[in-house]
């Protein structure tokens, strides 16, 4: 999937501005759900060993799922964990803190458009995950306030300009 720019030159990895447009205009945001949700504390460690510094371990995953022809389903997980004081080092070692969030989001597709695996994956990285990313943030700070730990509160998902999927800031 190519795209010309002004000047002329190719651009690598950038969906065809046709297909993208009658993408975007056929999808339709049909539910957001949470899917898997959990927060586990060691509290007997956090009480006797707290860590001096807050340093979070996190992995965003996305996932897109077919359910159907006139339908598609991506999934998106937040992983986070504050390693132990003593296990700082051991990435293996079991953390302190961590927090596992898991959303579907279901949109459906208008009759007649059957978009490639490309271009669905394209939205996915580009459109969708900034839908569902503040149902991500929003439960994460709950979750954590529920559990009597300070409300950690992510910082706002953001796009740097010319960045990829894989260098946004999060």
């Amino acid at each position: 999937m190519d795209t010309e720019t002004l000047n002329g030159a190719r651009r690598e990895n950038q969906p065809d501005p046709v297909e993208w447009g009658e993408l975007v205009s056929s999808m339709e945001l049909e539910a957001i759900e949470a899917d898997d949700v959990f927060c586990l504390v060691d509290r007997n460690e956090l009480q006797r060993n707290p860590p001096k510094r807050l340093d979070i371990m996190s992995k965003f995953q996305a996932e897109t799922l077919t359910p159907g022809p006139e339908s598609v389903a991506f999934t998106f997980s937040l992983d986070l964990a504050i390693p132990k004081a003593t296990d700082e080092t051991d990435p293996d070692a079991e953390p302190l803190i961590r927090v596992y969030v898991a959303y579907r989001a279901t949109y459906s597709i208008s009759e007649g458009i059957e978009p490639s695996q490309e271009l669905l994956d394209s939205y996915r990285d580009r459109l969708a995950r900034f839908q569902v990313f503040p149902f991500l943030r929003s439960h994460i700070t709950d979750l954590t306030a529920r559990a009597g730990l300070p409300p950690l509160l992510l910082p706002l998902m953001k796009i740097c300009e010319g960045a990829g999927k894989d260098q946004e800031r999060e």
